[in-house]
């Protein structure tokens, strides 16, 4: 029996019982039913429940508000009312701008594989260096062991994004690591192929597509192409599989469902891969590499400048997803990338501001933010800087941005590039050491980074002030002073600060939830409060739950009712159980999206255990912005 057995099963049956319930989810505090009919349920009884706060009614929903252990009267819930976990609920999925959604597919396929991806391209890098210095041959046993860790991610590429694209698009996992591994199979690769004889004929010869033909799939022509350590291939077959998936399903009995959907979806989505879709998708990555080198070849280091000073902005609204495929494709197709390597120059621009800041600034907290950040930062991870640091003091940012603008025009202009995926921050020179194994390339990446560390640091010396503040306040004379331990947590959104009981949602502005204020967002960015762990990051991303460093938990909200968009316009950059600094990027949300499909972004930040405390006390601002004192937490 549940802990909350007792509580869920009077739930039930004060909601009309198992069988008034359509459908069952929750967000961070409440149990959500879709009943069959509401007046069934007896409101009063369940307001007057102990272990409930109160009932409230809302977009088609009856929603019964628990508090912070919603998760386990949930699991206890459940198996009253005959559902499982995960299948409580079919959403029908809602659809954003065709950019905002082309931008989720991007960053959904290659987000899961960024981190091994990174790992094994150190690898080959190191490897790489280690040769080209002289510790050993590229002829010996431990070459050949530490090229295959490096290297077989990215020989057999499209067996993880075949993983990543078939959960993306709703096709049974298994099925796209399938794909991808029929697509890596060696004997129906080009070079294959063609070491079994002569062409019989060529398709499109004297064009870009010129293509040899060595054998037919029934008398069709079977173009030779290699896709191994391609990236767009995959993707577009998945695709095409997830469709004839979801047509199978439709059709195909369910007692043979089990087998026939997957064999009848890879005999029609495999054959149009390689005689199709797959040609037609290497031929489109040739396309987009021969476009975008026309366009950087036009001025490479107006390119390489463009680059540099838009790549942090692309960063803080999640934009940059959307040129991680020009990236890898160039490396791929050409051998190399010199289109968006640029954007290297930003990552030291942006520590070397925040490490003269450590030695110029006087306030003795973002003295202790700085350093961390500037490591972080040389390692190839610079948000925590960008967003507890940069943005809230602005110009900094500026600073940052334009010395990567200096930073990427140089790298342009003597056309620098990275040979091999992988690796973050200074790990990423060994990928820079040419093929041939000179180091021409690698000596402009360090005269790179010299050049705009150098300016970033001087100029932030130069032009950073320190805002002046006067937080101390006089004691009356004859009065002993008295001092409070303080907790003071920052805003985590720009915006127009409210007072709880404002807000349009009867039960955060009763308190019962706890103490607190509300944010109406100015921007689509939500930052760490406080330095703490995050305890709680709800499937839907709409929730974060923070508890600091000293003991305060912290629930952010991102608008009312936005458990029902299932997460879409929602993205994630921590994961739950991560440590997060003051100021670190949490969650990105589309500000536009989410209003347009009709929810209020009124967002409560509460303070969830206000009750140890001895007071909450609110800003007298109205307006905020990331990092300013919203709440102070007396003890």
């Amino acid at each position: 029996m549940g802990k909350y057995q007792q509580l869920a099963e009077q739930i039930v049956k004060h909601v009309g019982g198992k069988e008034n319930v359509s459908s069952l989810t929750h967000c961070i505090t409440r149990l959500r039913f879709k009943l069959k009919d509401e007046s069934r349920a007896d409101d009063e009884v369940l307001k007057a429940m102990e272990g409930v706060v109160t009932v409230m009614k809302s977009g088609g929903q009856y929603q019964v508000v628990i508090g912070n252990h919603v998760p386990e009267v949930y699991a206890d819930v459940l198996p009253l009312i005959g559902m499982e976990e995960g299948g409580a609920e079919t959403v029908e999925e809602k659809s954003g701008s065709l950019f905002n959604r082309a931008i989720d597919v991007i960053s959904g396929i290659f987000q899961p594989i960024l981190g091994i991806m990174a790992a094994c391209g150190m690898v080959k890098g190191l490897n790489a260096l280690f040769v080209a210095v002289g510790l050993y041959t590229a002829a010996g046993g431990g070459y050949l062991i530490l090229n295959a860790i490096g290297d077989g991610l990215f020989h057999f590429l499209p067996l993880f994004l075949g993983y990543t694209a078939a959960k993306k698009f709703g096709l049974k996992p298994m099925i796209g690591l399938v794909i991808g591994a029929i697509m890596c199979y060696p004997t129906v690769q080009g070079s294959a192929l063609s070491a079994g004889g002569g062409a019989l004929y060529t398709l499109f010869a004297g064009t870009m597509f010129q293509s040899d033909v060595y054998t037919s799939f029934f008398g069709i022509p079977l173009i030779a192409m290699d896709y191994t350590g391609t990236v767009v291939p995959v993707i577009f077959v998945v695709y095409f599989a997830s469709v004839c998936e979801r047509f199978f399903n439709k059709f195909i009995p369910d007692l043979v469902k089990f087998f026939f959907v997957p064999m009848l979806t890879l005999l029609i989505a495999i054959p149009v891969g390689f005689l199709l879709i797959g040609p037609l998708a290497t031929f489109g990555s040739a396309v987009i590499a021969g476009f975008v080198m026309t366009i950087r070849n036009f001025s490479p280091m107006l390119a390489g400048a463009i680059v540099g000073l838009t790549w942090q902005i692309l960063v803080i609204f999640g934009l940059h997803w959307g040129f991680i495929p020009v990236y890898i494709n160039n490396i791929m197709t050409n051998g190399y990338d010199n289109v968006m390597m640029p954007f290297f120059a930003c990552t030291f621009a942006t520590s070397a501001v925040v490490l003269a800041i450590f030695f110029k600034t006087k306030d003795k907290k973002l003295k202790e933010m700085a350093l961390p950040n500037f490591i972080s930062g040389i390692f190839g991870v610079t948000e925590p800087a960008i967003y507890g640091i940069l943005l809230p003091l602005k110009k900094p940012f500026v600073i940052s941005c334009i010395a990567g603008c200096i930073g990427g025009g140089f790298y342009g202009a003597f056309n620098f590039r990275k040979f091999m995926m992988g690796g973050m921050g200074i790990f990423e020179f060994p990928a820079m050491i040419e093929p041939d194994g000179s180091m021409g390339n690698l000596i402009v990446a360090v005269a790179g980074v010299v050049i705009t560390m150098v300016i970033a640091f001087a100029a932030t010396m130069i032009l950073y002030k320190d805002k002046t503040t006067a937080d101390t306040a006089e004691t009356p004379a004859g009065e002993e002073t008295v001092l409070l331990a303080r907790t003071e947590i920052g805003s985590p959104i720009k915006g127009k600060v409210l007072k709880l009981e404002q807000i349009k949602d009867d039960a955060f502005a009763s308190g019962v939830l706890g103490k607190g204020a509300a944010i109406l967002p100015e921007e689509g960015w939500v930052c760490a409060p406080v330095a703490g762990v995050v305890t709680v990051l709800f499937p839907t991303l709409h929730a974060i739950g923070i508890q600091s460093d000293d003991g305060v938990e912290l629930l952010i909200h991102i608008g009312l009712d936005t458990v029902q968009l299932q997460g879409k316009g929602f993205q994630a950059h921590i994961s739950q159980g991560d440590r997060v600094e003051r100021g670190q990027l949490l969650v990105t949300f589309d500000k536009a999206f989410i209003e347009g499909e009709g929810y209020c972004l009124e967002t409560p930040v509460l303070i969830t255990n206000s009750d140890s405390f001895l007071d909450i006390v609110e800003t007298a601002q109205t307006e905020i912005n990331p990092g300013e004192n919203l709440l102070t937490v007396l003890r």
